[in-house]
């Protein structure tokens, strides 16, 4: 697939020759993503992190021909993304053990179909099972792929080599390409953007170089892209972007030129629901297909938070660490910071019918990214568009002398954004890289942390955690120990998250009233399993324990809760554990004497995954 020759330079080829050179060499690409590489290779000491622990266990059992610690997660060799089955019987399962909390919607499923990746995860657990350094080698592996793919989509859109070389900087050095390829279990969204990249290359050739093989390659390579994750359909978006802005033919035939594409997603839509996979009454994560207006609601707020995310440099992530009530500002702060770079970039989309492709494109690939909470690994394909547009504005402008034509305030403004753009996109992203690229192990290390200090206990004993930090850390566990060939753990129960103080208040002998000074489900990812409101009187009935909503806030989320165990507190069947800053571990807990209150504190969350 070869790239168009480059054309004389422009005239504004006085400014940064050197740079320019540089940019412009053939082996330019090459060094650009061994330098991509270079910085991420930090992941390659993080090991297995939540998720890897617990698609390892399952595929090595069905390798073994064993069984798992939970009869929700069977051995399997494809469907290891399916986190919560569509089985009202298993699903209970989960959360009568702790793996979903007791708010968790009774009607919830988390099922991803994604065979092409599975089949990676499975050459790793064949080949290299207790090797966690290799399978991050196998995901680097792919960021290379997909580099060197952008960087030929790049040069055939950008006639000027080294402008594509500028896009593949700010693409491949973008520190949210760490967010993705520092996670084993997120390997699926390389894969699916280096196939949905080859499909743009494949389409783009057909179009504008009568390439014919291309009009069958481009729709086959999507098919490949969404059997390796769901976020391929993110390339619709530069699909349309492109027969919008780029393709010459008249209007009927770009439109018939986009139907087998159409055809293909269709298709896969279709397989993807008849097989019952899919996501299902989360308040986090959204299918379009199962709730069209709360996806809408969702877009508006996620897309202009994802977007702003790839082109500020600020973690989307972020997002998920504030309660609900911030989400207004974060809203009007993300709309304004969008609208004052549309005023810098107006000229820029006047005048270069890629710089329209490229903004567009990374716009419409965001909205189905918005279906789930904001989160820097969903940015690939946007970033794919955001890079290119910054290429496009830094042509422009900062490798070309100003306009004459220009106002003193427009050219103000032109140097600031400029200035902004290199800083964050060419010069501060990639010294973040390493970091981001160890953050995914350190994640892992904090949840590990406090999973590690859960008491080692009968299978029938259930281990009461008043204060957790993360949910998480009980969600993880029966899975991780599994990974590490130890016991797990008997049935895991979270009073309440520490992020808050937490009232005890020991109202019988087996009773315990809980009230967070935060209501439950106040933070994004703790509304990942729940979509339904509570009422007051609502019952959970789990073993040996039922726990009744006793207090609501006005949107239903749980104010305070009973607990009525089956057994007296102090009875062996139970063992009380509660977060200490001190010890950054879950200790022995008493609780309460009768007619007693008891407030912990809330934790200290900073040090809490510092673990110091």
């Amino acid at each position: 697939m070869s790239a168009p020759p480059s054309p004389p330079d422009t005239p504004d080829a006085a400014r940064f020759p050197r740079l320019r050179r540089l940019l412009a060499h053939p082996r330019a690409p090459w060094v650009i993503v061994a330098l991509a590489l270079a910085l991420h290779l930090p992941s390659v000491a993080t090991g297995f992190t939540l998720d890897d622990h617990f698609q390892r266990v399952r595929l090595q059992a069905a390798l073994d021909d064993t069984t798992t610690p939970l009869d929700a997660y069977p051995p399997t060799l494809w469907d290891i993304f399916v986190f919560v089955p569509d089985d009202p019987a298993l699903r209970h399962e989960l959360i009568d053990h702790g793996v979903l909390g007791f708010a968790a919607d009774p009607a919830l499923c988390f099922s991803f179909f994604r065979p092409l990746s599975a089949l990676t995860h499975l050459l790793d657990n064949a080949l290299w099972p207790t090797s966690p350094a290799l399978a991050h080698l196998q995901s680097l592996a792919w960021l290379a792929l997909l580099l060197f793919a952008a960087h030929r989509l790049y040069r055939r859109l950008h006639p000027v080599a080294w402008v594509a070389g500028l896009a593949l900087w700010a693409f491949a050095l973008d520190d949210t390409r760490a967010a993705t390829a520092a996670w084993i279990a997120n390997r699926n969204a390389l894969i699916a953007a280096f196939f949905a990249v080859l499909a743009l290359i494949a389409h783009d050739r057909w179009r504008r170089a009568a390439w014919r093989p291309g009009a069958g390659i481009g729709p086959l390579a999507l098919l490949v892209a969404l059997a390796a994750g769901e976020s391929a359909i993110g390339v619709v978006g530069y699909l349309a972007a492109h027969a919008l802005f780029l393709d010459r033919a008249p209007a009927r035939q770009r439109v018939l030129a986009l139907a087998p594409y159409a055809l293909v997603v269709f298709a896969w839509a279709a397989l993807y629901a008849s097989l019952g996979y899919g996501v299902h009454h989360s308040g986090a994560y959204v299918d379009p297909a199962d709730d069209p207006l709360r996806f809408i609601a969702a877009a508006a707020t996620n897309v202009p938070i994802l977007v702003t995310a790839q082109l500020s440099g600020i973690w989307s992530d972020f997002v998920l660490l504030l309660p609900s009530e911030a989400s207004t500002a974060i809203l009007i702060g993300c709309l304004a910071y969008l609208a004052l770079l549309s005023d810098a970039v107006r000229t820029t989309l006047a005048r270069s019918a890629e710089a329209r492709f490229w903004a567009l494109g990374a716009v419409l690939a965001a909205i189905p990214a918005a279906s789930a909470a904001p989160s820097d690994r969903l940015l690939t394909l946007v970033g794919l568009g955001g890079a290119g547009l910054v290429a496009c504005f830094l042509q422009a402008h900062a490798l070309a002398p100003p306009a004459p034509t220009l106002s003193p305030r427009h050219r103000m403004t032109l140097r600031f954004w400029t200035v902004a753009l290199i800083g964050v996109h060419l010069v501060f992203a990639p010294l973040v890289v390493p970091l981001r690229a160890l953050g995914n192990g350190a994640l892992g290390a904090y949840i590990e942390r406090g999973e590690r200090s859960l008491p080692i206990a009968p299978h029938d004993t259930q281990i009461i955690a008043v204060n957790p930090p993360s949910e998480a850390m009980l969600a993880y566990a029966p899975m991780m120990r599994a990974s590490r060939g130890e016991p797990p753990p008997g049935p895991l129960r979270a009073l309440a998250m520490g992020r808050s103080a937490v009232t005890l208040t020991r109202e019988s002998p087996d009773t315990l009233r809980v009230r967070p000074a935060e209501p439950y489900l106040d933070y994004p990812m703790e509304r990942l399993a729940r979509l339904a409101p509570f009422a007051v009187g609502d019952r959970v009935e789990l073993t040996g324990v039922t726990v009744e909503v006793t207090a609501i806030t006005p949107d239903g989320r749980p104010r305070e809760t009973l607990w009525r165990f089956a057994r007296a507190l102090e009875d062996p069947a139970h063992r009380f554990v509660a977060w200490s800053d001190e010890a950054i571990a879950f200790l022995p807990f008493s609780p309460p004497a009768l007619g007693d209150s008891l407030t912990l504190p809330a934790v200290d969350l900073a040090r809490a995954f510092r673990g110091y």
